[in-house]
């Protein structure tokens, strides 16, 4: 079996809501919003990156094995926000 070629994006988790907002009764409208991201691949994987974050893999030339792991949010790449609008009574989304 063949080794990858990219290293996947590891996603994480920043924040879930679940809100009602109709705007006489409550009940009637639904806002939920989820926030997340994938991880910066050479903050976590410093021996698969070269110093100008290319992608060298398992070459066997590591040139950052003696750099350490980042944590928290050093690690922090691409993140994303998704609203979801939901109205019970007349059943449309946004």
């Amino acid at each position: 079996m063949s080794k990858p070629s990219k290293v996947f994006p590891v996603p994480y988790q920043v924040d879930f809501t679940a809100e009602s907002k109709g705007r006489h009764l409550d009940s009637t409208k639904r806002k939920i919003t989820w926030k997340f991201g994938f991880a910066h691949p050479p903050a976590i994987f410093p021996h698969l990156f070269d110093k100008d974050e290319n992608y060298i893999g398992d070459s066997g030339n590591l040139s950052n094995d003696d750099t350490p792991h980042k944590k928290g949010t050093e690690c922090r790449g691409r993140e994303h926000e998704i609203i979801l609008v939901w109205s019970i009574l007349t059943n449309k989304a946004h």
